[in-house]
């Protein structure tokens, strides 16, 4: 039997799952996703296009995202993993969990496509860079600065960068009962 603490936690991570599901970050993305178009000169890539939902979006939606991915939050990913694999839950439940939550630790830990002077960044430091040095905090600005001058790759990790928020709200959505 669940504890009404744990029901009331399972309760506000449905919450605030509909609202990053329902976010205008979600109904602003172009056909469900993000696309990159590089132009080149020759063999020499010059100017990446990125589109991606505007940053008004992007900070609402990590402003709702930062329950999930910090730790301070009773419904971050890794504190719902102890509820799901240390309480009653249904074996069902657990499993859709527990493969959501695998598959999103491994994308973050894959490597980014860029790879430039020797760094080649998983994308969660990608991701990393720009939530704690960009839009939520400055712990990372010196990483996110180094990402943003170098012009040609800004846009590329832009891209990427909205790529894994994109994983992030359909791992959450997976685990949400609507």
């Amino acid at each position: 039997m669940l504890t009404n603490e744990i029901h009331a936690t399972l309760k506000y991570f449905n919450e605030k799952s509909n609202k990053i599901i329902n976010s205008e970050y979600v109904k602003n993305l172009d056909n469900g996703k993000v696309s990159l178009s590089l132009k080149r000169d020759g063999y020499v890539v010059t100017n990446p296009e990125v589109t991606v939902p505007n940053d008004v979006y992007i900070e609402s939606l990590i402003l709702s995202l930062r329950f999930f991915i910090q730790d301070n939050e009773d419904i971050s990913i890794r504190n719902l993993y102890k509820i799901y694999n240390n309480h009653n839950i249904d074996q069902s439940f657990r499993n859709r969990f527990n493969e959501a939550r695998n598959w999103l630790i491994n994308y973050l830990d894959c490597k980014c496509i860029v790879k430039q002077e020797g760094l080649n960044l998983t994308r969660l430091q990608v991701f990393e860079y720009f939530v704690y040095g960009e839009y939520a905090h400055a712990t990372k600005k010196e990483e996110f600065d180094k990402l943003k001058y170098r012009n040609i790759f800004y846009g590329i990790y832009r891209y990427v960068f909205n790529e894994i928020l994109i994983m992030y709200i359909k791992t959450i959505r997976e685990n949400c009962k609507h």
